[in-house]
């Protein structure tokens, strides 16, 4: 899988940079959140703006929670499709 180890995940992880972007993503969920309830108390909450943020938050949730599984699955699902394609392209001929 493109050449990045769960160890090498980890230490991207824990480098200064991810903390501060990965603190970044925290706190604008958090503003977004924030927001949404603010404009929820004020009876001004539209219900596209609820859906909106509801799914920007629920984005950067999973980014946030991003396992080196899921990305090493999702790369694994991806080289089989692909290489079954290949061999079936083949059969064709």
């Amino acid at each position: 899988m493109i050449g990045v180890t769960q160890s090498d995940y980890q230490e991207w992880k824990h480098h200064p940079v991810s903390k501060v972007f990965r603190k970044y993503l925290e706190d604008y969920r958090a503003e977004i959140r924030k927001e949404i309830l603010s404009q929820w108390e004020a009876g001004s909450l539209v219900a596209e703006v609820d859906k909106e943020a509801r799914g920007r938050v629920l984005q950067l949730t999973d980014i946030l929670d991003l396992e080196f599984s899921a990305i090493q699955q999702f790369y694994q699902h991806n080289e089989e499709e692909a290489d079954n394609g290949a061999s079936s392209r083949r059969e064709d001929t």
